[in-house]
């Protein structure tokens, strides 16, 4: 299984305003810090290293999954899951399909989140 980061979480896991007064920085009256580059820095650190202990994702992010064929079920790491965009395989002549959401079923409940083909699809 190779699992890849498509688009990176955007914000933040904490505001930079709550950062700056958890780390006493000294605000000005625009709100701005000289740390802040460095704040921002350090949450977007320890979010990382939270992620990865954790296997979970904290903020929204996109990951893609590359498989060499479809097994049985297909467990979806890095919960929580907020929904599959979509599932594409090439065929044997190498072009790009894409299954029709009706033909695949995503469990959410419990942890991992699952993908299996729908009832009565295989």
């Amino acid at each position: 299984m190779n699992w890849e980061r498509i688009t990176p979480p955007t914000g933040l896991a904490l505001s930079l305003a709550e950062a700056q007064v958890a780390a006493r920085a000294d605000v000005d009256a625009e709100g701005k810090s000289p740390l802040d580059a460095e704040i921002e820095a350090a949450i977007r650190t320890y979010t990382a290293e939270a992620e990865g202990i954790t296997n979970r994702a904290i903020m929204d992010q996109t990951w893609g999954l590359m498989l060499p064929r479809f097994p049985a079920v297909i467990e979806l790491t890095r919960p929580p899951l907020l929904e599959v965009l979509h599932v594409k395989w090439y065929d044997t002549n190498g072009v790009q399909k894409e299954l029709h959401p009706e033909d695949y079923f995503v469990a959410k409940f419990g942890q991992p989140a699952r993908l299996m083909p729908a009832p009565g699809r295989s």
